[in-house]
């Protein structure tokens, strides 16, 4: 891998980060079901930028460091990487017992695996938006006097 792949990579881990500061301010509701539909959808190939790390070895600049979080970026390429495969050789998007080969097969196997990690994390922070109305409605009950808050 180059280092121009590695930093493109890399820059997948901005649209959450994005998405995170733009609904801080419009669309506070369902923040966190936004965010995790934005990590769900790029967390494979961010997590293989992360795996590429790994590859950089001790250099005195990022040295051990780098190797760490590449090890990180190895678990979550294989945890995320498995759904989208075993899912296209179902279906038979891909022949089974061949190994996968060219852009067209990856293309199908990210796409499958952007569609069930983003509405895995998207469901997640769905949960998390409730819990948060919830415990903000309890806060706020109608015998107190309210608040602007509330």
């Amino acid at each position: 891998m180059n280092v121009l792949s590695i930093r493109s990579l890399l820059l997948f881990w901005c649209l959450p980060l994005a998405v995170m500061l733009i609904t801080r301010r419009i669309g506070k509701a369902h923040r966190w079901t936004i965010v995790g539909t934005s990590i769900g959808l790029v967390i494979r190939p961010a997590s293989i930028g992360l795996y590429s790390l790994y590859y950089i070895g001790p250099i005195p600049v990022l040295g051990w460091p780098a190797m760490a979080i590449g090890l990180l970026g190895l678990a979550l390429s294989l945890f995320h990487g498995a759904p989208g495969f075993e899912l296209a050789r179902h279906f038979n998007w891909l022949e089974s017992k061949s190994v996968v080969e060219g852009l067209q097969d990856q293309a199908i196997i990210e796409t499958i695996n952007g569609v069930i990690w983003g509405a895995t994390y998207g469901c997640l922070g769905a949960l998390a938006d409730w819990m948060l109305r919830r415990r903000k409605q309890q806060e706020c009950l109608p015998a107190q006097k309210p608040t602007e808050e509330c």
